[in-house]
């Protein structure tokens, strides 16, 4: 990745996610994060899974569109049909929030283990690592499985009736 020190800045497409196709220009790395001139950031070592460098110049002309329009729709799915049902859904203005629980096991050391290793070692670089740790568990697979399965639960216990 480029530092700061670049003469062309370094611009990355989402090619995954809910910012898919919104182009993103890379300020600097950080530790083990990459900086987003817009003010956001990502694990470097996801960038291969969710950002590209060869970015569509159509996608770019159509977000640059939509952009101006004030809407946030994704350039993509404007070559996708839409159900009339989606269409209506989305036009809703009174929606709902609620909590969409969800939770996954994951194997942490005891506590115990976590404050010698604070005594021993610096807690922020514990913090890190210990973050590493625990995120290395999840199976990108799995989490959109169990959102998925959420998802499903959600409708099921909030429209029973319907």
């Amino acid at each position: 990745m480029p530092e700061n020190n670049i003469e062309e800045p370094l611009k990355l497409q989402w090619i995954k996610g809910e910012k898919f196709g919104d182009v993103e220009i890379v300020d600097k790395e950080d530790g083990e994060f990459t900086l987003f001139q817009g003010g956001g950031k990502i694990f470097t070592n996801l960038i291969p899974e969710f950002l590209t460098e060869n970015i569509d110049a159509e996608m770019n002309v159509l977000e640059a569109s939509s952009k101006t329009n004030n809407t946030k729709k994704d350039p993509i799915k404007k070559e996708v049909e839409t159900s009339p049902l989606r269409i209506l859904l989305d036009k809703q203005k009174k929606l709902d929030k609620v909590p969409m629980g969800i939770s996954f096991s994951i194997n942490i050391p005891k506590k115990k283990v976590i404050e010698v290793l604070e005594s021993t070692f610096d807690p922020q670089e514990l913090h890190e690592e210990l973050e590493k740790f625990i995120e290395d568990q999840l199976d990108m697979e799995t989490v959109v499985s169990t959102i998925k399965d959420s998802v499903k639960i959600l409708i099921q216990e909030k429209y029973k009736g319907v």
